[in-house]
């Protein structure tokens, strides 16, 4: 994977798919996004535990419409999504991304919460 920010981990004999956009400007965001959903259709359906750290990450328009796009994309191939990082402002705009897109994607105030929940599903 050429871009240090995705990568698989492996938590409890579980691989996941962690994405980190914390601390990142819209433009690494969109190629970050890009590259995922690269790696994310070669996998099977409902198959990837995924862990997404959005710490500091930079938003405006263009980032969430693109994250709406992103989310509803890799639906087919998500079998769990586990959130990190989110602020209270933005966790009412991701809920808004989530009724549109109809994914169900946990949010997690630290990553070892996070990665325990997924493990488990």
């Amino acid at each position: 994977m050429p871009n240090k920010h995705i990568k698989f981990i492996e938590y409890k004999s579980k691989t996941i798919l962690f994405t980190d956009f914390s601390k990142h400007k819209r433009d690494q965001i969109f190629i970050i996004m890009d590259e995922v959903k690269k790696i994310v259709r070669t996998k099977p359906e409902k198959s990837v535990l995924a862990l997404t750290n959005v710490f500091e990450t930079e938003y405006d328009k263009d980032v969430i419409k693109t994250m709406h796009e992103f989310v509803s994309h890799n639906e087919p191939y998500v079998k769990a999504s586990a959130l990190i990082g989110l602020n209270s402002y933005y966790q009412i705009i991701f809920k808004g991304i989530l009724t549109l897109t109809g994914r169900e994607i946990n949010t997690f105030d630290d990553e070892q919460e996070a990665l325990e929940w997924l493990v488990k599903q």
